[in-house]
């Protein structure tokens, strides 16, 4: 209510009654942060993965950090596993060889347009499979 009250008062400038009344156009306002705040709130609700979520970088080389590092790579090839085929396959050239999308396409002989539409898939569906194998570690 505070965010669209502060955006009647920037924008009332903008304000022409010869195209609504003031209840419409301030019913408008309010209609446009809603869709703003859910907008916003969508964004977030699935969390792009970050590497130090898996991979806790040590100062030194540990036996426990060494040992947390031999788990998370287990998980996460165990999710990898889990994704379709050419999913898998697409994930592995791109972040594991360390390969462009466009190198991938060329040696998959693929179109460019559907090694990105299988990484943005396969991300997706590891983000859903790797999250509740790590929610432990992560929090």
């Amino acid at each position: 209510m505070q965010e669209v009250m502060i955006k009647v008062w920037q924008k009332s400038a903008s304000y022409n009654p010869a195209k609504a009344s003031a209840t419409t156009w301030i019913y408008t306002v309010a209609r446009n942060c809603r869709i703003d705040m859910l907008r916003r709130k969508s964004n977030t609700q699935y969390l792009p993965l970050e590497n130090e979520y898996f991979w806790h970088e040590a100062d030194e080389d540990t036996p426990v950090s060494l040992m947390r590092q031999k788990r998370s790579e287990d998980k996460v090839q165990s999710c990898l596993s889990r994704l379709p085929k050419e999913q898998g396959e697409i994930l592995r050239k791109v972040y594991l060889e360390g390969k462009s999308h466009a190198e991938a396409s060329n040696e998959l002989g693929l179109p460019l347009g559907t090694v990105k539409s299988r990484v943005r898939l396969a991300l997706q569906k590891m983000q859903i499979l790797v999250a509740p194998e790590f929610r432990d570690e992560v929090l």
